[in-house]
């Protein structure tokens, strides 16, 4: 990411049962950081995916600040250890306002589009 950029993050989330417990205010989420110099971290996230069983989609687009320093992007579970488990599939940042499904070269979300693996399946550049 640039400072500057504009940024879609998207990803797949997998409960196998609600999380419990008391949850950190941003759980279920992707939560967008970013600093300038030595100042303070500042935050915004994504809406909050449902704390309920199954497969739930989460997409965010973000703006770098043009001065940051530091920009970076994390998923968060927010229950503590015993509370539940997340898993994160299918994880992407794409340049812009990206309204598109996540693809690799697997799949794809456009039949106009011709999709492929250079070299091994999941360890291509």
């Amino acid at each position: 990411m640039v400072a500057g950029g504009t940024y879609t993050a998207l990803v797949t989330m997998r409960l196998s049962q609600p999380l419990t417990g008391s949850l950190n205010s941003l759980s279920r989420t992707i939560t967008f950081f970013s600093r300038v110099g030595a100042g303070p971290y500042v935050f915004s996230s994504s809406a909050q995916a449902p704390n309920a069983a199954g497969e739930h989609q989460l997409r965010y687009t973000f703006t770098v600040p043009s001065d940051a320093t530091e920009a970076f992007v994390r998923l968060y579970n927010g229950a503590s250890v015993g509370n539940g488990d997340v898993w994160w599939d299918d994880f992407a940042i794409v340049e812009g306002a990206y309204t598109g499904g996540f693809f690799d070269g697997s799949n794809t979300p456009d039949s106009s589009l011709d999709v492929a693996w250079t070299g091994t399946a999941n360890g291509s550049a």
